[in-house]
């Protein structure tokens, strides 16, 4: 697939006497309220384009402004929905390792040069405690 640069993706969009909007795009699933009103801007500029209000140059920048502005915001709220996903997966983790922690501790270590537990017991013996 080869890259189109603005300019000429611009110019093929000037060449259609009409641009078709998909239904996708028209009736989209569900939207964050940004992004409405982003799609809503798009689609109304298309609209004019399509009914052919206006000067024609001056809606194609506008057309152009607009999608870029809802291509910075979905790729803006793509980025903060991972971050946010992370965050809850490191939160999760954290908890999930303190309850193994918790569940499994590990055996305590004998101190060097301590003595044992035996030697101690001996001891109480030997003093009757």
């Amino acid at each position: 697939m080869r890259r189109k640069t603005f300019y000429k993706l611009m110019e093929r969009v000037k060449s259609y006497n009409d641009i078709k909007i998909p239904s996708e795009l028209k009736h989209p699933p569900s939207l964050s309220f940004q992004y409405e009103r982003k799609l809503e801007k798009v689609l109304s500029v298309v609209d004019s384009i399509n009914s052919d209000h206006g000067d024609r140059e001056t809606q194609y920048q506008l057309f152009a402004k607009n999608a870029l502005d809802l291509m910075v915001d979905l790729i803006d709220g793509g980025i903060e929905t991972r971050l946010k996903t992370k965050h809850i997966l490191r939160m999760k983790n954290a908890k999930i390792d303190s309850l193994e922690k918790l569940l499994n501790p590990k055996p305590k270590k004998k101190k060097k040069g301590g003595g044992s537990d035996d030697d101690l017991e001996s001891l109480k013996d030997t003093l009757g405690i």
